[in-house]
């Protein structure tokens, strides 16, 4: 009688556990920086308020405005690539379930935590296939990191950058098992990714990649290509890769020259010393290193390395059969290790010194750290296992208040900030200082919660629900003249001056505020500036300024249907990039595919927009406003003005159109009711460019009652 045998598949049940094992453990791992973020009630700084204040703005022009979300994502950012903020952008709509945009912007950040997690799984798979202890004790490894717990706190860019050198990592392991279609797919998706997120990220992979380039070349050309493209997620993949490298590259060639010269602001020069410790060449290597290893190995894991380098190297030299069995490669070993060396001696080059900078590291040193499990019993394994979980939850009760199990914390292991006063006190700022049609404002001292990034981002939050949007400038970065600090105010035309109380300013003031004291005394005697009242514990004193004129004409009694001679005499030609920020004081509202503006037919008030002509990059200094009713054709047309738009001119990247700024003041004289279209007159000599406010949304129509 024969036996009946029933096929069970073993490999893909277990591979299937495997999957929900390390997704559950990673899971459970980031449950401390949930709940850290959850308390947070911290003002973001500088670079982490201008990525969250990209993203908002990218959402909400996203679903307002496509061809201004269009001229965003190619210039909103220009000095450091934007791969954070335009992923970012789509978890903003979170912040209605919970409660504010950081938090949604945070879950973006964890996310990204969670998928470098789980590449690092993957990677511990292949020094031990058949293990799950072996991975599992290299996620624990990375995550027990003070670097790891701090930056999941933080809306930086360094997650993902690790992200995408850990993914390179593991294209180099797998090389030689893959065919060269798939390498090339994943190569070309995790470095366009990687460059996307940081400029340096080469420079964190570059031995990885150059191996994978060697196994490209060295393998045979097959018919694997032409089976693989049947595939619907082969064809779908490849899609999304060849776009994110086109998009990448556009946006390298429009911004190459921005980006270099920040990278080279940021790692040599006198502002670059600011942020470093000094000393030569060999004093920052020591640097490095002592950083490196606080913000991976500290409190505990250090030892826990020592003790396994040396367990390692005895069970090797005893049983190095096994130990070969078990996955051993020591190319990857020697690889790591080197790319690890010539990333600290690039660093040491650097003057600069921010432990972040650290981060991409932290696949090799998982890579190495599981390398060295492969080769322990399970009994070891368990015993390594428990003390990455002490240092796990060392860290992560330090990173929530209990101090007492960590020694030598780094530098980006805040404690949430609970008291939300700050907090408070800037979204109250921003509210009061955004009244009224589109303008700007300066905040006159750098503080890490009260500076203009912060402000901005505020702004951008304040724009998602009001649809209002001002803009924040400082007197300069690191300004030591303080009249350059008043011209920035004349060219700006700003409305209100922010600063903080002489006794709540630094002193002696840093690099960065060495004008903010002479500035408020300045504010406090100039007649122009009034201050404003405003309830505050945090010492901020608010200033309303009329910098441009000390008071408001009168209207002027104005025959608007006289067609001007200029116009007249001129050739007609469309053309010209134009847009209308508010008229009488309203930035318009958006019906039925329409942007209306309501004003009375007695209140030919204010308006504000910009225009230039995009062929010679000039601003003409001659400006009319035509009103055009829709039901007689009848011809209005308003006398306008020029004021400098320095932001409009760095954003559109050409200085010679400063002054493309475009107002007109009250007139008197009443309109008919009905419907009015509007277009723009700039007289260049015989030439009249005429365009019609479309450049960034629809054309407004005036609704006159």
């Amino acid at each position: 009688m024969k036996k009946l045998t029933v096929s069970v598949p073993v490999p893909e049940a277990s591979g299937l556990w495997r999957s929900v094992w390390s997704c559950l453990l990673a899971a459970v791992l980031l449950i401390p920086s949930l709940i850290w973020i959850s308390e947070d009630r911290r003002v973001w700084p500088w670079d982490q308020a201008w990525y969250a204040q990209l993203s908002t703005d990218l959402w909400y022009w996203l679903t307002h405005s496509p061809g201004r979300w269009l001229a965003t994502m190619a210039d909103g950012m220009d000095l450091k690539p934007p791969a954070i903020a335009w992923i970012g952008q789509f978890f903003v709509p979170l912040h209605r379930i919970l409660g504010s945009t950081e938090t949604a912007l945070l879950v973006f950040i964890v996310i990204t935590q969670f998928i470098l997690l789980q590449i690092l799984f993957c990677i511990g798979e292949s020094f031990a296939p058949t293990s799950r202890l072996v991975p599992s004790v290299g996620v624990l490894f990375a995550a027990g990191g003070q670097l790891f717990a701090g930056l999941s706190h933080q809306y930086f860019v360094e997650p993902l950058q690790a992200l995408a050198v850990a993914w390179v990592l593991l294209i180099a392991i797998r090389a030689s098992d893959w065919p060269r279609h798939k390498i090339v797919l994943h190569l070309s998706a995790s470095l366009a990714l990687g460059e996307l997120a940081k400029a340096t990220t080469l420079a964190y992979c570059m031995l990885p990649v150059i191996y994978c380039v060697l196994v490209v070349f060295r393998k045979r050309p097959g018919g694997d290509l032409s089976s693989a493209w049947k595939s619907r997620l082969f064809r779908i993949q490849s899609l999304i890769t060849v776009v994110v490298v086109l998009v990448g590259t556009a946006w390298y060639l429009r911004h190459v020259s921005s980006v270099l010269q920040h990278v080279r602001d940021a790692t040599s020069g006198e502002i670059a010393a600011e942020y470093g410790n000094g000393g030569d060449f060999l004093t920052r290597f020591i640097v490095w290193i002592r950083l490196l290893a606080q913000a991976f190995l500290y409190p505990y894991l250090l030892w826990v390395c020592i003790a396994a380098l040396a367990a390692a190297v005895f069970i090797t030299y005893y049983n190095r059969a096994n130990f070969e069995r078990r996955g051993s490669r020591p190319w990857i070993v020697l690889l790591s290790l080197l790319q690890i060396g010539l990333v600290l001696l690039l660093s040491a080059v650097s003057i600069s010194v921010d432990s972040r900078y650290d981060y991409a590291i932290l696949p090799y040193i998982s890579l190495l750290f599981m390398q060295l499990c492969a080769a322990f019993p399970r009994s070891i394994l368990l015993v390594v296992l428990t003390m990455c979980g002490f240092q796990w939850a060392a860290v992560s009760y330090a990173s929530l208040g209990d101090t007492r199990y960590l020694t030598n914390r780094a530098e980006w292991l805040l404690l949430p900030h609970r008291d939300p006063t700050q907090y408070e006190e800037l979204a109250r700022i921003v509210q009061i200082t955004s009244d009224g049609p589109e303008h700007n404002n300066m905040i006159g001292i750098q503080e890490p919660w009260l500076n203009e990034n912060s402000a901005a981002f505020f702004a951008a939050k304040h724009c998602l629900d009001t649809g209002r949007r001002t803009f924040y400038i400082s007197a300069g970065y690191a300004q030591k003249d303080l009249a350059a600090a008043l011209r920035r105010m004349e060219e700006y035309q700003t409305q209100y001056v922010i600063d903080l109380a002489e006794a709540f300013q630094p002193a002696p003031p840093n690099f960065l505020n060495l004008t903010a004291l002479p500035l408020l005394q300045h504010i406090r005697a100039d007649p122009r500036c009034k201050p404003e009242p405003f309830s505050t514990r945090n010492g901020i004193v608010l200033f309303r300024c009329s910098v441009s004129d000390t008071a408001t004409p009168p209207a002027k009694t104005v025959d608007l249907t006289v067609v001007p001679t200029t116009i007249l005499a001129a050739k007609v030609e469309a053309g010209g990039k134009s847009a209308l920020d508010s008229l009488s004081g309203a930035s318009g509202e958006v019906a039925s595919g329409r942007r209306l503006f309501y004003i009375e037919s007695h209140s030919i008030a204010r308006c504000d927009g910009w225009a230039f002509d995009d062929r010679l990059k000039s601003a003409p200094a001659e400006v009319w406003i035509e009103l055009t009713d829709v039901t007689t054709s009848r011809k209005h047309y308003w006398p306008a003005h020029r004021y400098s738009r320095p932001a409009l001119a760095a954003a559109v990247k050409i200085p010679s159109i400063e002054w493309a700024g475009v107002t007109c003041d009250s007139v008197s004289y009443e309109l008919p009711t009905g419907l009015y279209t509007m277009k723009v007159y700039q007289i260049a000599g015989q030439t009249a460019i005429v365009s019609d406010f479309s450049t960034w949304s629809t054309s407004p129509t005036v609704v006159v009652k």
